[in-house]
This record gives structure tokens, sequence and C-alpha cells, in this order.
């Protein structure tokens, strides 16, 4: 078993340097059920012109549901694309990792307004509070709308696209490197397929965040209402089905 499972490894190697200066993503897996439980998974990314490149892999956590595996790249026009796998539960069969798709993630007239509809929510309720407003940050906005696409891929999460929870705002410290202070809020929500439908129903989500009881434990309405962050990039990505997944990721 582990010949077979070195060999794979290998193989995979041998492609990314055959690849050489394309950009390119392999998938090494370790099939078998019984290699599941040690969780042997990884991505490898082989960037285009020598741009970081950020890989997360965390550990399964059973036989039904493999371990997100994540890969990332930053380049200075931002994240530009990402995989990972999926809960075979409701996602996949079998032992064959779910990959969510490559590049650039869609934009929509929708999901530009409601990126507008909810960083003007942000700002209004901060107004409201006598603190001053966030400005309007693209990189982040760039970052925040892959993790929205990637959850409506691999589920509903702060580690996804992030890889596991040591990954932390791992990707947000690509983006501003000597940055020291971050956070992230995401909401998801259905619709009937309206735009008003749609804002209305993340607003809803919005305003319970920012609400949340005064207390230690209330990160969303810290992060929302915090005097220390000062730029906020919101991303929006809404499902065939009508699911709206929102993140929005801040920086002092």
């Amino acid at each position: 078993m582990f010949r077979k499972t070195a060999i794979r490894w290998l193989a995979a190697l041998a492609l990314c340097v055959v690849a050489g200066g394309t950009m390119s993503s392999f998938v090494a897996w370790a099939a078998s059920a019984a290699s599941m439980d040690r969780g042997a998974g990884l991505v490898l990314f082989v960037p285009a012109h020598g741009e970081r490149s950020l890989v997360g892999a965390s550990r399964v956590v059973s036989k039904n549901v493999v371990s997100t595996v994540v890969t990332q790249q930053w380049t200075s026009h931002g994240w530009w694309g990402y995989c990972c796998t999926g809960d075979h539960s409701t996602h996949n069969t079998g032992s064959v990792p779910l990959l969510a798709p490559w590049g650039p993630p869609p934009i929509t007239t929708d999901s530009t307004a409601i990126e507008r509809y909810l960083f003007n929510q942000i700002n209004h309720d901060r107004a409201v509070r006598g603190l001053y407003l966030y400005s309007w940050n693209a990189t982040l906005a760039n970052g925040a709308r892959l993790h929205s696409w990637n959850m409506a891929h691999c589920g509903f999460s702060h580690s996804c696209p992030d890889g596991d929870s040591a990954f932390g705002c791992m990707r947000i410290t690509y983006e501003f490197p000597n940055n020291n202070d971050c956070s992230e809020a995401i909401s998801s929500t259905g619709s009937t397929g309206t735009l008003a439908s749609e804002e209305a129903g993340i607003g809803s989500i919005q305003e319970g965040m920012v609400n949340e009881p005064d207390s230690p434990s209330s990160w969303h309405r810290i992060h929302l209402t915090s005097q220390t962050l000062h730029s906020v990039g919101v991303g929006v990505y809404v499902s065939p089905g009508g699911t709206v997944y929102a993140t929005e990721d801040m920086v002092s």
C-alpha cells in the first residue's frame, strides 16, 4: 500500500516538472478506504510566472467526509483560482475529491448590486452608532467573491477556501502582508429569484449580525462596529438555484 501511494505522489510531482511554466493543478489522492482515515490528500499548483501560492490541507475527519484541500494563487490581480474537496455525503461518492471550478468567479448584475447593498448597509449601521465609515477595498472584494463562490461548491464555512483552522486569516494576510488585524463575516440565504428578495434575505442576516448581544463572543458585531478596522471588501455569489452567498472581509 505504501509503495502504491508513493508512486501516486511521485507521478503527480513528475507532472509538475513536465508542466514547467504553465499554470496547472494536479491532485494526488490515496484512494483506498483505509488511507481515507489518514487523510492523504494534496493539491499541487504550478504558478505561471513565479507568483506566490498558498496550499492548505486538513485531515480527514471520517470515512464519509473528505477534508478540505485548497490551493489559492495570489497574483497582482488578486486571487486567481482554487480547488477543494467536498463532503462526500452531499456532493460526491467514492474517494475522488470534488473539485470546485477554476478561474475568476462569475460576476452578475445581481451579485454586484447585492455587494453594494451590503457595503452601504454596513456603513449605515456604523453611521447610526457614531462610527467612521469603512472604505471599499477592491482587493478584499476579489478574495471575498472567490470565497463566496467556493462556499457554493464545498459548504458554508469560514475554513473554506482557507484550508483548516490553522490557516485562519491566511488569504487576507497574503493580500495584505503588513496588516495585523483582519476579520471575516459570511452569510447565506435563499430567495425567490428576484433582486429585491435577495437583498431582503441577506440584509436581514446582516442586521442580525450587527445587532448581536453586546458580549465578548459576539464577533460579528465586534467586527462590524470595530474602531481598529478601516477597509472592507464584500463578495457575493448567487447560485443558479437562487441561493445568495456573501463574504465580508475587513482589515485595519
